[in-house]
């Protein structure tokens, strides 16, 4: 969505955090609607006298000569704070537009270079797994050590404690979750509606210019909006 999105002004985006908020509801009616049934999947197995003796002796071999099976879970449990930490983690993989594919497009819509679509693929996937694989070889002095602290996921780590902290119900007082649902229907009444005021008054003056001609409709609908204390 956002890559649809980047090449329109003004670019609306999907920032993370509210695909985090997005998927907590998700998760928990998934839980709750989803079978709780465990699929066995079959796997190929090789009897014994279908190879060399010598070869029983590798245990990756030894493991094929005996029926085995996948379990496998659409609902193996509760939704839970590390399926939701996935959740974000991918989001932050995915959510933003790749950086070659702004090359691509100015290449072919400024200069009518195009290089086919594979070769776009091939460049999209090349920068992006560069990018991973530098992220995977720098995890020793980037990841690892507690001092090294992103301060942006700190906002989601404090998010997700919040939305999964089922511990502190019965200590007595207001909960975090509660506490935070409680914030967030005052911040819609805080910042949403008086956002949308100025819209509303602005359809009012649309309304007007419909019906250019008509002084009675303008004059009305011009003391309406002082009356709203919109007029500036």
């Amino acid at each position: 969505m956002n890559v649809f999105f980047n090449f329109r002004a003004p670019a609306p985006s999907v920032v993370p955090l509210a695909l985090l908020l997005i998927s907590y509801p998700v998760g928990k009616f998934l839980a709750f609607t989803l079978p709780i049934t465990t699929y066995r999947i079959p796997l190929p197995h090789i009897p014994p006298q279908f190879y060399p003796v010598i070869l029983t002796r590798i245990p990756f071999i030894r493991s094929l000569s005996y029926p085995n099976t996948i379990e496998l879970s659409l609902n193996p449990g509760p939704w839970n704070i590390k399926e939701h930490v996935l959740v974000f983690i991918m989001a932050n993989v995915a959510v933003g537009p790749p950086y070659a594919l702004n090359a691509i497009v100015v290449g072919e819509v400024y200069y009518n270079f195009n290089l086919g679509y594979w070769f776009n693929l091939v460049l999209v996937l090349g920068t992006q797994l560069t990018g991973f694989g530098l992220a995977g070889l720098c995890r020793r002095f980037l990841v690892w050590p507690a001092s090294m602290v992103w301060p942006q996921n700190l906002v989601a780590c404090t998010l997700l404690n919040t939305l999964h902290a089922e511990d502190d119900e019965g200590a007595g007082g207001i909960t975090r979750y509660r506490f935070f649902m409680y914030v967030t229907v005052g911040s819609f009444f805080f910042f949403f509606l008086p956002g949308m005021y100025p819209m509303f008054i602005f359809l009012l003056t649309c309304v007007a210019d419909l019906a250019p001609c008509r002084i009675p409709v303008r004059g009305a609908l011009g003391v309406l909006v002082h009356l709203l204390g919109c007029s500036k």
